[in-house]
């Protein structure tokens, strides 16, 4: 669930993308996704998804996120591109938060704790995948403490106890 409000109406957000991206957007939909305020675009034949980050996320952190994202795409991981805008900028800023436009995947989104058992092994080859790609890759290692106070050491330790056990139990299936 995003950590603050939207800072755009419905209206004003087409306004916004169509403006900035050149598209002819006629729908927005608020996802429940994520810490960031979600959304899904259409124009009637393609989908985006919009992240309108929180008012603290800076610009820079915003693009270097996007730079991986086309790092990893290049050394074939399926990940969604983000889409520069009409001047080629990875991101803007409206009212002191960042924004950002990539294609739309069609999918289930799972939660920290709700993905399915079966889905163990797909999510290791995954995450063997993108350690693999990411190994050269020079990557910021800073955390604030914000985010290291949100960590909950027993509630994840639970879930990979948990995980670990499914992974278990489908090695011997």
């Amino acid at each position: 669930m995003a950590l603050e409000h939207s800072v755009f109406s419905g209206e004003e957000l087409i306004s916004f993308v169509n403006t900035h991206y050149g598209l002819e957007l006629t729908t927005a939909q608020k996802l429940p996704l994520g810490s960031a305020n979600c959304f899904r675009l259409s124009d009637g034949t393609a989908s985006y998804f919009l992240k309108e980050f929180q008012s603290g996320v800076s610009e820079e952190d915003v693009c270097a996120e996007a730079n991986l994202l086309a790092r990893l795409r290049e050394r074939g991981i399926p990940v969604a591109p983000v889409i520069p805008t009409k001047e080629g900028a990875w991101v803007v800023t409206h009212r002191s938060h960042a924004v950002c436009l990539q294609e739309y995947i069609e999918g289930t989104t799972y939660g920290y704790d709700d993905f399915p058992p079966q889905l163990m092994l797909t999510l290791a080859r995954t995450l063997g995948r993108l350690h693999t790609a990411m190994r050269d890759m020079d990557l910021p290692a800073h955390r604030d403490a914000n985010w290291a106070a949100s960590y909950r050491g027993a509630e994840s330790a639970a879930q990979y106890d948990a995980l670990l056990t499914a992974a278990e139990q489908m090695r011997e299936d």
